[in-house]
């Protein structure tokens, strides 16, 4: 009886502590989930993705893309890239079009007393997808290791973690491993920062 109380103390002992734990590593905020109709996600992301296939087609991809040697009349290092943006925009509108249509029935539904089909977006993967983002905007003024010291601690501080020194290593070690990867090993031209 006394061996079964003890144990049954020393459980709800450790999991108030880990209870206790929980609530000061992850935030609720960052747990929630936002739900939203379907033709609405839908119709959100399309759009993100026909701008995103636009801007390849008008900028990125002679930005981004260098043809190289080999190249042979029309067929070059763009032309591969070009077709996936042209499918990506045609694929968006698509999407764009069902959802306009779907909305058009989730408002029919609701006059009728139905419930449209609803999808859910993890609060914690559009932090991190904002992080990323973030992190591409600030790479060639701040420079990579400043930009991506600032992305590891971000994402570790939404992962539950909270002790400084850890972020501040774990950010650092990362940073110098993928610089001294892509800059001394690939070759690649990496951005310090601030001009140089």
């Amino acid at each position: 009886m006394r061996r079964g109380l003890l144990l049954t103390q020393i459980f709800c002992a450790v999991n108030a502590r880990c209870l206790q734990r929980k609530g000061i590593t992850m935030n609720d905020f960052i747990k929630k989930r936002l739900v939203v109709t379907k033709a609405h996600a839908d119709i959100v992301l399309s759009l993100l993705f026909i701008l995103a296939s636009l801007y390849m087609l008008l900028f990125g991809i002679e930005k981004f893309t260098k043809v190289g040697f080999g190249a042979v009349g029309k067929v070059d290092d763009r032309l591969f890239p070009t077709i996936l943006m042209w499918a990506a925009l045609i694929c968006s509108i698509a999407i764009l079009l069902f959802a306009l249509f779907e909305n058009a029935k989730d408002k029919k539904l609701i006059q009728a007393g139905g419930t449209p089909a609803t999808t859910e977006f993890s609060i914690c993967a559009i932090l991190v997808t904002l992080i990323g983002l973030f992190f591409y905007l600030t790479m060639k003024t701040i420079g990579y290791p400043l930009s991506s010291v600032i992305s590891i601690c971000a994402v570790y501080y939404l992962l539950g973690g909270r002790k400084i020194l850890t972020a501040l290593l774990t950010s650092g070690i990362f940073t110098l491993v993928c610089y001294l990867f892509f800059a001394v090993y690939l070759g690649v031209s990496l951005p310090i920062g601030f001009g140089f």
